[in-house]
């Protein structure tokens, strides 16, 4: 995946969160505030992949370097996480591949210390307020996604806010990753981190009076 692919990948979710932003912005219902979440970790998860797929594309390149040099040292654990891969054996005896079943707080966390990793990036992940706010965010997608009472699929300003400083938690190490990475030239990082998505990505936070 080149860094065009990257880019326009980003840009392709930022824009989803931007469209469900502009119709809750337009119409502040239940329903727009949800499909707001929804299409906000929907960003999350397609970001997180995408910067895996790249982890992954440079891990097989470092190895190949290895190779060159009589190096064998193969992180199978590592292809099979960033590429979402889990096995199983099938009654024919028979190893099937199958998509691997992973946790979103962990994902988010491997996908920075993997892509981090193969560019060789200094920054050091923080774990304040912010992390805080985004687990709490994934509190808030769970019960709108398995409801267990009619109240459960209330989203309040307060957890709009919620939403907000997870966002900001997620963009901000982003960019401190790509920004403190020697092979990310600098107009690169500003390029491909989701540094404000758009102003309208805001709108979801600022009809309610929510400042950003």
């Amino acid at each position: 995946m080149d860094k065009r692919a990257v880019s326009i990948a980003l840009a392709a979710f930022g824009e989803e969160v931007n469209e469900a932003a502009a119709r809750l912005q337009a119409e502040d219902t239940g329903f727009f505030r949800r499909a707001y979440v929804r299409a906000w970790f929907a960003s999350i998860e397609g970001t997180c992949f995408v910067l895996k797929q790249k982890a992954l594309e440079l891990l097989a390149s470092h190895l190949a370097e290895q190779n060159k040099r009589g190096v064998i040292n193969v992180p199978a654990a590592d292809f099979m996480f960033l590429d979402e891969t889990d096995f199983q054996l099938g009654d024919d005896g028979n190893i099937k591949p199958r998509s691997a079943r992973i946790r979103t707080l962990p994902n988010v966390l491997y996908t920075f210390q993997s892509i981090a990793k193969q560019i060789e990036s200094t920054h050091t992940l923080s774990k304040g307020n912010g992390w805080q706010a985004f687990q709490e965010a994934v509190n808030i997608r769970d019960r709108i996604t398995h409801p267990k009472t009619g109240a459960s699929l209330d989203i309040t300003d307060e957890d709009l806010e919620t939403i907000r400083r997870a966002d900001h938690w997620f963009r901000g190490e982003l960019n401190a990753i790509l920004i403190n990475s020697p092979k990310v030239p600098r107009k690169l990082a500003q390029q491909l981190s989701p540094a404000d998505f758009d102003n309208r990505a805001e709108c979801g936070f600022q009809r309610s009076g929510l400042k950003t």
